[in-house]
């Protein structure tokens, strides 16, 4: 179990992969501190986060600042901040994002969102930035928007229902 600040795991090379191989990385309380689950360092490619839970964490669940990189599979749930979030040029595929005090996703720029499934979140399902592709994703009763999504983005075969705002902007 992880309090106070920081993450409990953190990625500070590049070509990494992270199998949690069905396993659940469980903070201590998602309203105390501020530490993420699992934290890619800024500049780290090649990173894959994949196979697992996430819960409980002050902050995002993943925090990714590389690029080039992929999060698959994981569930994340009942974390302080965005379930999993991505700074653009990253593959999110195939990931549930519940009960989330921001958003399920949020994505810079160049990213590819694919198969997720976010509800219950606190504000927008998904957030991505310009130039993203949003491809059969799910996103239902957010507080927010089921999809917010920046210029230039393909939005395709997502459904979205019963977010409090809008379905996608």
């Amino acid at each position: 179990m992880l309090s106070g600040a920081g993450s409990a795991i953190t990625i500070n090379a590049s070509n990494v992969t992270l199998d949690l191989m069905g396993f659940t990385l469980d903070g201590v309380n998602p309203t105390t501190g501020s530490a993420h689950g699992i934290w890619v360092n800024t500049g780290k490619s090649g990173v894959e986060v994949r196979n697992g839970s996430i819960t409980k964490f002050a902050g995002d669940g993943v925090h990714c600042l590389g690029n080039n990189s992929r999060i698959i599979g994981l569930r994340v749930t009942n974390v302080g901040a965005a379930g999993i979030s991505e700074n653009g040029q990253n593959q999110v595929i195939s990931c549930f994002a519940s009960s989330c005090g921001h958003e399920g996703i949020w994505s810079g720029g160049s990213s590819m969102i694919k198969g997720n499934t976010v509800s219950g979140n606190t504000y927008n399902g998904i957030t991505a930035g310009n130039n993203c592709m949003l491809l059969g994703n799910l996103s239902s009763n957010n507080t927010k928007d089921g999809i917010n999504v920046g210029q230039g983005s393909l939005v395709q075969g997502n459904q979205v229902s019963g977010n409090t705002l809008n379905g996608i902007t």
